[in-house]
């Protein structure tokens, strides 16, 4: 009786790790989409990046000291001066879009950190399992043995025939 009773136990805490592991999909599932968003969060943030860069080095190229009558010529028309606000604006913009990746690696890098978490949450549930296992196995082990014993000395007479053994064993 108390073996149908712990076998309903058995079954309860089976149902409930199987729950438990639905939800973990669930949270590995929005794990790896918030995971996706970060990491092309990254991706674009760094092509912005890129074309600043671009622009910026396109505008430093054009600032550098040229021919004194290209210099005159661009003072004049104001070439230089809004080049120069344009590479100081570009330079705002690289340090801004600086702070942003690196606010996004860093969201991307609390990402990787509970999706480790996660993991470590779901091996230990397969670890839990395993033991629930092993500890069933050797009931069971137990049980067979038990079934298995009283029956075992009322055949000694026949091993004792194929081993060749006159007297019977104790």
């Amino acid at each position: 009786m108390t073996d149908i009773v712990s076998d309903k136990s058995n079954r309860k805490n089976v149902q409930e790790q199987l729950s438990s592991d639905n939800s973990l999909q669930s949270l590995f599932t929005e794990f790896e989409d918030r995971y996706r968003r970060e990491s092309s969060d990254v991706r674009n943030l760094s092509l912005q990046m890129q074309e600043l860069v671009a622009t910026t080095e396109v505008i430093l190229d054009d600032l550098e000291p040229a021919s004194l009558w290209t210099r005159f010529w661009k003072r004049i028309t104001g070439h230089t001066r809004r080049a120069t606000f344009q590479n100081y604006r570009n330079q705002l913009k690289l340090q801004h879009s600086n702070i942003l990746l690196v606010a996004a690696i860093a969201r991307q890098n609390r990402m990787v950190m509970e999706g480790l978490r996660l993991t470590l949450e779901k091996l230990h549930n397969v670890e839990k399992d395993a033991k629930f296992l092993k500890e069933t196995v050797l009931k069971v082990e137990k049980r067979r043995a038990a079934r298995i014993r009283p029956f075992a000395k009322s055949w000694n007479w026949l091993k004792n025939i194929f081993t060749g053994r006159k007297k019977p064993m104790r």
